[in-house]
């Protein structure tokens, strides 16, 4: 396992409930350089590629994985010296539909993929290292937050006044007869988080993500 991406990669399945992200591949890049998703040991590359969100297996359309993605690239770029950072790709070539990041040390071993031979990695100052996973340049990143998304989602959820809960069925987010569906999120809110069950937090959290993906996705028409 690939120390630094697996911290990043943690935050965001944390974070982001539903988030497709690509591991890691055995191969160069098209243009023929070394590849950080060849860099695997296990289970992550030194690399990962963002590429939208899901619902029960479900691809969202690309609007809605255009917008997640824009989310958390600017999640990410606020910690990029935490997380060891080397190199975000969005909207570049070959990067419209996906993000793309990988960390310092960076591999410069063509396809390792895990062979027998331990690689040679390049730090930030042009250092070098050899090692099989090496520590990310930065240390590990500690500063996660102790609550979790759902947590923050549900706590969230908690403070929608029946107003609030009517405005956000008027604006599209809630969808349905709105003589039950609004009755529903408010019965939904009068639990509390503590008297949600897990499926109903979820449900909850799923529900605050896709609300902010549709508002920024609003914004940016």
């Amino acid at each position: 396992m690939t120390i630094a991406a697996a911290q990043l990669r943690e935050y965001l399945e944390a974070k982001y409930p539903g988030v497709r992200i690509s591991r890691k591949a055995c191969r160069d890049t098209a243009g023929g350089s070394v590849s950080q998703h060849s860099a695997f040991d296990g289970y992550d590359s030194n690399a990962l590629d963002i590429m939208g969100g899901s619902t029960s297996g479900t691809a969202w359309t690309r609007s809605e994985n255009i917008a997640l993605i824009e989310l958390i690239v600017a999640d990410i770029l606020t910690h990029r010296d935490e997380w060891s950072i080397r190199l975000v790709l969005w909207k570049v070539p070959d990067h419209f539909g996906h993000a793309h990041v990988d960390f310092w040390p960076t591999i410069l071993v063509h396809k390792w993929c895990g062979g027998p031979d331990d690689p040679t990695w390049a730090l930030s100052n042009g250092d070098t290292i050899t090692t099989r996973d090496p520590e990310p340049e930065n240390g590990p990143y500690e500063g996660k937050a102790t609550m979790t998304y759902s947590d923050w989602a549900n706590g969230l959820f908690d403070l929608l006044n029946d107003d609030e809960i009517q405005d956000l069925f008027d604006a599209g987010y809630i969808e349905g007869d709105p003589a039950i569906v609004v009755a529903y999120w408010a019965n939904l809110r009068d639990l509390g988080s503590e008297g949600r069950t897990p499926s109903q937090r979820k449900e909850v959290a799923r529900f605050v993500q896709t609300s902010q993906v549709s508002a920024w996705l609003h914004a940016a028409n």
